[in-house]
């Protein structure tokens, strides 16, 4: 499966995996193209998630465009902006994606604003940055919809990503952030997109270190 999101493209395998060291494997080749957003609609950075069996989630920031900055004296009026839509979408890489969802029309727009990652349990999870700061989550058990958006973390999170955990039935998925304060963190998701117990790491440097 090919999956076009505006002008960007990103592929996947279609097959049997290949690391499994099986000659009896079925060649992986390249599926059908598939547009989820089509290069006339705005969508701006496109993320996915594949999961060893098979599972597919899809994500973008979808229109109305943010203004642009302008940089004169003047400035023509300009429409207000409450933030980008985040879409996503569910699918399988043999049967390909449905229907897109929207789950948020408060989005940052932001690059690496949204994250995307499957557990090894088949749930899917999707965490973005609002436009006022602020990160959201939502998650659906595999096959099923994905839940009314939440509230991951209060305030700004810089560096904020999904983590997934080694490959398996087992695979779970993280979140770490550094906040406000310059401390690195990161909590176990429970399905249901809360945090688990917090840990801290250490103090983030200017560096980028701790």
């Amino acid at each position: 499966m090919l999956v076009a999101l505006g002008l960007v493209l990103v592929g996947v395998f279609v097959g049997e995996s290949a690391g499994t060291g099986s000659s009896s494997a079925r060649a992986a080749t390249w599926g059908s193209l598939q547009v989820l957003a089509p290069a006339s609609r705005y969508a701006f950075d496109p993320q996915l998630a594949v999961a060893e069996n098979g599972q597919t989630l899809a994500g973008w920031f979808g229109g109305p465009r943010p203004p642009i900055p302008c940089g004169g004296m003047v400035c023509p009026p300009a429409p207000p902006w409450s933030g980008s839509t985040v879409v996503l979408d569910p699918g399988t890489v043999d049967g390909g994606f449905g229907a897109p969802v929207v789950v948020s029309t408060h989005g940052s727009d932001g690059p690496e604003g949204l994250q995307v990652a499957i557990s090894g349990t088949g749930v899917a999870y999707a965490a973005w940055e609002q436009k006022s700061g602020q990160w959201m989550i939502s998650s659906a058990a595999s096959g099923g919809s994905f839940t009314v958006p939440h509230t991951l973390l209060p305030g700004r999170g810089q560096l904020s990503s999904l983590l997934r955990s080694p490959a398996g039935p087992v695979a779970a998925v993280w979140f770490a952030w550094i906040g406000e304060t310059p401390l690195l963190r990161y909590a176990l998701l429970r399905p249901d997109g809360t945090l688990g117990r917090t840990i801290t790491v250490g103090r983030w440097n200017s560096t980028g270190g701790t």
